[in-house]
C-alpha cells in the first residue's frame, strides 16, 4: 500500500466504511434478486496514512473488503448463499481506491452507522485486512 509515513510513525487506526454501490450493478442483477434492495461495498482504511495523488488534497485508500446486502424482505438460506456466490464470483480487484480525506470524513460525520472505528492494534494495515476479511463488523 501507498504511504507517505515512516515506518512506525503513527499506529494503525484502522477504520472501516460502508458505502451504497447499489448503482455499480446491473438492473439485470436485481431482477433476478428481487429481495435484494441495494448493495454496499465495505472498506478498509488508516485513518493516520494520508497520500498526496498528485495535488495538495490528501486521500485515504480504501482497501476493499466485500460486498454486502440489504434485503427487502428476510432471505432464506439459500437466498443468501445465492446471492453471496454472485457477489464473490464478481471481480473486485480493482475496487479499492483513493478517496480524499475530506470526503471520507464528512461521510462518517454524516452516516454515522455507516462506519467502525476499530479498537483493537495492528501492526500493518495487511494484519488488519486479512482479520476483517473474515470477521464482519459492518
Amino acid at each position: 500500500m501507498p504511504s507517505n509515513k515512516t515506518e512506525n510513525e503513527f499506529p494503525v487506526q484502522v477504520t472501516l466504511v460502508r458505502y451504497d454501490e447499489t448503482e455499480f450493478y446491473s438492473p439485470a442483477f436485481f431482477s433476478e434478486e428481487p429481495k435484494v434492495l441495494a448493495v454496499y461495498g465495505v472498506y478498509l482504511f488508516d485513518r493516520n496514512t494520508r497520500t498526496f495523488c498528485c495535488e495538495s488534497t490528501p486521500s485515504h485508500f480504501l482497501h476493499w473488503l466485500r460486498a454486502d446486502v440489504e434485503w427487502k424482505v428476510e432471505p432464506t438460506d439459500e437466498d443468501r448463499e445465492r446471492v453471496d456466490s454472485k457477489l464473490i464470483d464478481v471481480d473486485q480487484s480493482d475496487s479499492s481506491h483513493y478517496r480524499h480525506v475530506r470526503d471520507v470524513e464528512r461521510f462518517i460525520q454524516d452516516n454515522p452507522l455507516m462506519f467502525h472505528a476499530d479498537p483493537d492494534e495492528y501492526e500493518t494495515v495487511d494484519e488488519a485486512i486479512e482479520y476483517h476479511q473474515g470477521n464482519h463488523w459492518l
